[in-house]
C-alpha cells in the first residue's frame, strides 16, 4: 500500500508547534509548494526560513516585499483559489533548461504541461480526489510564432526571447496556449544543476526503469561523449544518474523490443523520474528532516524561477497531498502510428515534427479532454468509425487517433451513404456509455441520431458489417473531413 503523506496540520501537531513557532514552520511551507509545482505536484515539503529570505530570486513580482509580508500573505492560503481552480483546471508549464556550462544553455530541453483537475464536492458534500495530467511537448515540433511572423522550432522560442528582451516566458507562453488550446496559468523553470542537486538533497529517488538500454553517445562535461547504461526494474538513482536517464537520446534497448533513441522515449522517462521525485518528497523521511528541507530550499532559490506567489505555492502543496498515484495521467505528443504528429525534413534541412491537422485542432482537442481519458478507458465503449465521405483513409486515420485518446475501436470502414453526409452523426446503440457519447459528440461536433437503424444497414454491402457488440457508431461527415485530411 502506498504511503500516505501526513497532513500539514498533523505535522504541526506532531512537532508541538505553538502559534509563534508556526510562523517559522509556515515559512518552510512556502518552498514546499515550490518543489511541488516544479517537480509535478510533488507535495507538502517544508522549507527553512532562510529560503524565504531568498524568495525574490524565485518569485516574479515586487522585490520589496519583506519576509513578514510574505508570511502574512500565507494566512488563509488554503481558502483562496489558484488561477483556473474555480473553472476546474489549473495549467502549469514546466520548463527545463541546460543552464550555465551547457551547450544551448537557454534552449528548453524539457517542456511539459502539468494540469490539475480540481476535485469538486458532489451533492452529498463528499470531495473527490483530484487528477493530474502530464503531457510532454516534443522539442522538435515546429509552430507559428505570431509575435515574430515566422515558424520556429518550439524549443528555441524561450531562448530567443531571453536574448532579445530578457522575456523568454513572455514569448513562449502565448505560443504554447495557441498550440495546446488551453490557458497557461503558471510556469516553473529549472536548470539541470538544480534538478540534480534537488534529487541529491532528497537522498536520491527510486525509478522503475521500464526497459534496459545503453547509450554510448551521452554528452560529457568536456563536450565529448560517455557511455551510460540502465537495467530494467527498480533502480536507485542520485541526481546525476537521474539526469542521464532523463536526457539520454541515443539509447539501444538491451532487454526488450521497445525503442529508446527518441525524444518521445526520453519524455516518458522524464515523467517516470518526476513521479519518483514526487513520491520521495512526500515521504515522512523528507517531511520531518529539517536538514534536507534547508538544502532543498537553498537549491530551489538558486536554480528555479516561477510566476507563482508564495501563497499559491502553499495552496498547491495542500492540493498535492490529495493526489493519488493512480490519478496521474501520463501522455507524450508523438509521431507514432496513432500519434498526433508526423515527422518530416524542414526546408532549412532539419528534422521537424508537424501536426497531422495543420491548425493544431486535433492536439487542442486531445489536451482539452485529457481528463476524460480515465472515464473513457473505464467505460471501454466498443466503437465503430465509418467514412461518410470520399476522402480516402479518413476512417482509418480517425480510428488510430481515437485509440491514442483511450477509445476502443472495434471496426472501421466506409458508410453506406458517402454523398449526403454533411455533418458527422453519432449512433448510440447502448445506454452504458454516456460519457463516451458526450465526449464524442463534442469532439466531432456531431449530431446524435434520433433513430437507430440496424447496424448492418450503415455499411456498404461489399464491406464487413458493423459487429453487433459495437455500442457507438460514428459516421464521419464532410465538415469533419474538410479539416482532417489524413497524413501519409
Amino acid at each position: 500500500m502506498q504511503e500516505q503523506p501526513p497532513s500539514l496540520e498533523s505535522l504541526r501537531e506532531k512537532e508541538g508547534l505553538t502559534q509563534s513557532a508556526k510562523r517559522v514552520w509556515t515559512s518552510r511551507l512556502i518552498k514546499a509548494g515550490a518543489l511541488a509545482a516544479i517537480l509535478l505536484v510533488l507535495g507538502g515539503v517544508f522549507f527553512s526560513y532562510r529560503v524565504l529570505s531568498a524568495g525574490k530570486t524565485i518569485f516574479e513580482g515586487d522585490e520589496n516585499n519583506g519576509i513578514l509580508a510574505s508570511i502574512g500573505d500565507l494566512v488563509g492560503a488554503d481558502e483562496r483559489p489558484l488561477e483556473g481552480e474555480e473553472e476546474g483546471r489549473t495549467n502549469i508549464l514546466l520548463l527545463g533548461i541546460g543552464g550555465e556550462g551547457h551547450s544551448g544553455n537557454l534552449l528548453t530541453d524539457t517542456m511539459m504541461l502539468v494540469s490539475i483537475e480540481h476535485a469538486p464536492h458532489d451533492s452529498t458534500g463528499e470531495r473527490h480526489t483530484p487528477q493530474v495530467s502530464m503531457i510532454s511537448i516534443p522539442r522538435d515540433m515546429w509552430v507559428p510564432v505570431p509575435s515574430q511572423g515566422v515558424e520556429q522550432k518550439i524549443n528555441s522560442i524561450y531562448s530567443y526571447g531571453e536574448r532579445e528582451d530578457n522575456d523568454g516566458i513572455g514569448r513562449l507562453t502565448p505560443v504554447i496556449e495557441d498550440v495546446l488550446g488551453v490557458p497557461i496559468h503558471y510556469y516553473i523553470r529549472a536548470d539541470f544543476e538544480g534538478f540534480t542537486k534537488i534529487i541529491d538533497d532528497l537522498g536520491g529517488v527510486e525509478v522503475n526503469v521500464e526497459q534496459g538500454f545503453i547509450d554510448t553517445e551521452y554528452p560529457d562535461a568536456n563536450f565529448g561523449y560517455q557511455t551510460v547504461q540502465f537495467e530494467a526494474g527498480p533502480q536507485q538513482m542520485d541526481g546525476e544518474t537521474a539526469l542521464q536517464f532523463s536526457r539520454s537520446r541515443h539509447g539501444v534497448v538491451t532487454d526488450g523490443s521497445g525503442y529508446e533513441a527518441s525524444d518521445f522515449a526520453r519524455s516518458r522517462r522524464q515523467q517516470l523520474v518526476l513521479e519518483a521525485v514526487r513520491e520521495q518528497a512526500l515521504s515522512t523521511e523528507t517531511l520531518l528532516n529539517p536538514r534536507k528541507l534547508t538544502a532543498i530550499g537553498d537549491d530551489v532559490g538558486d536554480h528555479v524561477r516561477t510566476n507563482m506567489e508564495p501563497w499559491e505555492m502553499l495552496r498547491l502543496a495542500e492540493i498535492a497531498q490529495d493526489v493519488d498515484q493512480d490519478r496521474i495521467i501520463n501522455k507524450v505528443l508523438d509521431n507514432g502510428a496513432n500519434g498526433l504528429l508526423y515527422s518530416t525534413i524542414h526546408p532549412d534541412g532539419g528534422y521537424s515534427l508537424l501536426p497531422n491537422i495543420p491548425d493544431f485542432s486535433e492536439i487542442q482537442s486531445f489536451v482539452q479532454n485529457i481528463f476524460f481519458v480515465r472515464v473513457i478507458e473505464e467505460e471501454q465503449a466498443p466503437i465503430a468509425v465509418l467514412n461518410g465521405t470520399f476522402v480516402t483513409g479518413l476512417a482509418t486515420s480517425t480510428s488510430g487517433q481515437l485509440e491514442t485518446e483511450g477509445y476502443t475501436v472495434l471496426h472501421y470502414g466506409n458508410a453506406a451513404d458517402q454523398t449526403s453526409q454533411q455533418k458527422s452523426v453519432i449512433y448510440a446503440y447502448s445506454e452504458e456509455y454516456p460519457e463516451s457519447v458526450r465526449t464524442l459528440l463534442e469532439r466531432f461536433d456531431a449530431n446524435l441520431a434520433p433513430v437507430l437503424p440496424e447496424r448492418s444497414t450503415l455499411t456498404r454491402e461489399d464491406d464487413d458489417p458493423v459487429p453487433d457488440e459495437v455500442g457507438i457508431v460514428i459516421v464521419l461527415g464532410k465538415d469533419y473531413a474538410q479539416d482532417h485530411q489524413p497524413i501519409y
